[in-house]
């Protein structure tokens, strides 16, 4: 009988906890405190469960914003944001654990929901190994042309490769509209 080598087991048991984790060995579970004054002087305060979204909780998220944004956008790009972070955080946090103050449809501040929305996302990106923070959460071809990728997933660009770009939206003809007195 042979014993291990400790630092082989020790080593083992990092590279499970690793792969059960993000890639920078994050839990995918966590609290978020959040500290900000609002726009009105408010301040908010609490701590937050989240959890980064699995595959699943990205589809309950489509759905949610498929229900607030039926043909897929918002008039403007406010509220359209507004509606990515509350569906963003309704998934992602967890409801046992949310402030009194925490009913984002009845929210006169958006600084909360924004803040809050920045640091879970910024989380989520660390996560996943990236170290970069701000903006959204980028899909994976995006990322895939980022770190020079193509499309048959080669890994390795050169100036031969063409990266198809998507076609312009048809545009709208205008129509002007007579009245007749």
């Amino acid at each position: 009988m042979t014993l291990a080598d400790p630092r082989k087991v020790l080593e083992e048991a990092n590279r499970e906890k690793k792969s059960e984790d993000g890639d920078d060995g994050l839990p995918p579970i966590t609290k978020i405190h959040l500290d900000v004054v609002g726009t009105r002087g408010k301040r908010y305060q609490h701590t937050f469960v989240y959890k980064v979204p699995n595959l699943g909780d990205q589809v309950k998220m489509a759905q949610l914003k498929a229900n607030y944004l039926p043909l897929g956008a918002a008039a403007d790009l406010n509220g359209f944001s507004i509606v990515e972070q509350i569906a963003y955080l309704t998934v992602t946090l967890d409801p046992k654990h949310l402030p009194d103050w925490w009913d984002v449809w009845n929210l006169y501040d958006g600084t909360p929901l924004s803040a809050l929305y920045k640091e879970v996302t910024d989380y989520e990106r660390r996560f996943h190994g990236s170290s970069k923070a701000g903006g959204d959460v980028r899909g994976g071809e995006e990322l895939a042309r980022e770190n020079g990728s193509d499309r048959r997933g080669s890994g390795e660009a050169d100036d031969a490769d063409v990266v198809e770009e998507a076609p312009a939206p048809p545009q709208r003809r205008k129509t002007l509209a007579t009245s007749s007195r």
